[in-house]
């Protein structure tokens, strides 16, 4: 009995001994938490719970701000080729965008060759319609009361000099001019106008520093005039068209393309 009492009494001393121990770790603990809290704080324990986790806060922090790891030869491998399957051309990628490429040139050729083609369309129009007008002056046949006025055709015959002296080209009878077709030399046609069918009278003009004829250019010349009748251009219609008697043509737009057809085969003849 008196050894079991013994033991039961050092049981319990031994107990105290651990909650006392117990006791004093959690203050330590405690007090090192607070000193995590704050570190400027002067404790001995907290110190050095800081500096013995020091190193491996250091090491946290470098994996969190440096993501770069060194990789295996296998994984260098392997990103090594998924990026080259990513950004590898094939073949047929290849082809497809050459094919791309051409079809949208055919296009731009295409386009372009209808724009041009509506250009050529266009000014072989023009051109087909000064061709008519010009049959509409030849073909004025009714007369004008009163004087010469812009816009009018004369027929006229005229003889020209250059120092009194006739020159090669100057002289012609029954010529169909219209006023303000500027046609003829810079200041003529306008010296025409305010005369009346009889009139004869001179007409002055220099000849441009251009002109095609060299001989005669910047020279002055001067031009006797008769004007043997005053026309009105005949309105470009149906009716007129049909007065020309072109087989199969008897429509203005008929004629028009009639114009151009003949055009064309005269440019393509001459090779433009």
């Amino acid at each position: 009995m008196e050894e079991k009492k013994t033991s039961t009494k050092e049981k319990k001393h031994l107990e105290s001994i651990e909650k006392h121990n117990k006791k004093d770790v959690e203050t330590l603990i405690k007090d090192n938490d607070l000193d995590t809290n704050h570190p400027g704080k002067d404790d001995q324990a907290a110190k050095v719970h800081l500096d013995t986790n020091h190193d491996n806060d250091i090491e946290e922090i470098d994996e969190i701000s440096n993501p770069i790891v060194d990789l295996s030869e296998d994984q260098e491998d392997e990103i090594e080729d998924e990026v080259n399957n990513r950004f590898k051309f094939s073949p047929k990628t290849i082809a497809m965008a050459l094919l791309s490429v051409i079809g949208a040139l055919a296009i731009i050729f295409v386009v372009w060759g209808l724009v041009e083609n509506h250009m050529a369309n266009n000014e072989l129009r023009s051109q087909a319609q000064v061709l008519i007008h010009n049959i509409q002056v030849n073909m004025a046949s009714e007369e004008k009361e009163g004087a010469v006025e812009n816009g009018d055709i004369v027929n006229i015959n005229f003889v020209g000099t250059i120092d009194g002296v006739e020159f090669e080209g100057g002289t012609a009878e029954n010529v169909p001019l219209e006023i303000g077709s500027n046609s003829f030399i810079p200041g003529f046609e306008e010296q025409l106008i305010g005369h009346n069918k009889g009139d004869s009278f001179d007409i002055n003009v220099t000849f441009p520093e251009d002109y095609f004829a060299t001989e005669f250019a910047g020279k002055d010349a001067v031009f006797h005039v008769t004007i043997n009748n005053i026309l009105l251009v005949p309105e470009l219609n149906d009716a007129f068209v049909q007065s020309l008697q072109i087989p199969n043509i008897s429509t203005v737009s008929q004629l028009t393309d009639y114009a151009m057809e003949y055009l064309r085969a005269f440019n393509a003849q001459q090779g433009q």
